[in-house]
């Protein structure tokens, strides 16, 4: 049966054939942000941005006015950035990848009940993740984890690439606008990208599609493609009510070549992400 992107599925449900196609001809790529972490409880980027900017606030590096001038800010990459700034004006750097890596910690709990990395590693795809913490390395050889992005990385199956740096290398960490700008205006970095959306169906999981970085280059592999070339996949939460909202976000993501994948979150909220990933395995 076509698998029909119009409805908001509840689990279980088949993925679309693209998928199945995609994970035999090894061609299949979870790009995974930090929705799949937070089910498991660590911090998401909202939550860290005012974690940061409340231990300013504590440490009276910054007044009770400036603390709710950008505590209104809507941009936690902005906060960040500028906590980043403040904590190195008073020689804290080091104090901030602390604080930084905190976010990293998990519910041990909750990564009991909810443990999405076992079951998005039976698939044995190709994995590319924006996460920093550790919390998928452990099924990956050391030297399969990548960080770096030199000229020509090879991409293979079995490999979990960290595109914005992991927690034991420092120097790799994209948080910071700074950060960003450096690594998504490397050269090496961008063919990296180009070559995933081209070549290879990406799904991404737990991840916004809000940040430019990506839907930029996903704009670019759009161009040259046809309906019938390669597809690449969104799976996203709504309520059973928001049918609207599946539909237009369809009509913006598929002239990226993304189609969105709604799953009903009104029972388990985005912890459905769980069963829905078990039942289809």
């Amino acid at each position: 049966m076509k698998f029909d992107f119009n409805i908001i599925h509840k689990t279980p449900y088949p993925m679309p054939e693209e998928i199945i196609d995609g994970l035999r001809g090894d061609k299949l790529v979870f790009f995974i942000g930090a929705g799949v972490s937070r089910i498991i409880g660590c911090k998401g980027w909202k939550e860290l941005a005012a974690n940061l900017l409340n231990e300013c606030m504590i440490r009276k590096y910054i007044t009770h006015l400036e603390y709710e001038g950008l505590k209104q800010q809507n941009d936690s990459k902005k906060i960040i950035t500028i906590v980043h700034s403040i904590f190195c004006e008073h020689d804290e750097t080091l104090e901030f990848i602390r604080l930084l890596k905190g976010s990293f910690e998990c519910d041990e709990k909750l990564k009991k009940e909810f443990d999405m990395y076992s079951l998005l590693n039976k698939f044995e795809a190709l994995y590319v993740t924006t996460n920093a913490d550790r919390n998928f390395d452990n099924y990956f050889a050391p030297n399969n984890l990548i960080h770096t992005f030199p000229k020509d990385t090879n991409i293979n199956k079995g490999k979990l690439y960290h595109i914005h740096g992991m927690e034991e290398h420092q120097d790799t960490l994209v948080f910071t606008v700074d950060q960003y700008l450096d690594r998504y205006n490397s050269e090496d970095f961008i063919s990296f990208l180009n070559n995933l959306f081209e070549k290879y169906t990406v799904v991404f999981i737990g991840y916004g599609l809000d940040e430019y970085e990506v839907l930029d280059h996903l704009f670019k592999s759009a161009r040259n493609k046809t309906k019938e070339d390669i597809k690449h996949f969104f799976i996203k939460a709504y309520y059973s009510h928001e049918k609207y909202l599946l539909r237009a976000d369809q009509q913006y993501f598929n002239r990226m070549g993304v189609y969105v994948i709604g799953y009903r979150k009104d029972e388990n909220g985005f912890a459905e992400l769980y069963h829905l990933y078990k039942h289809s395995n």
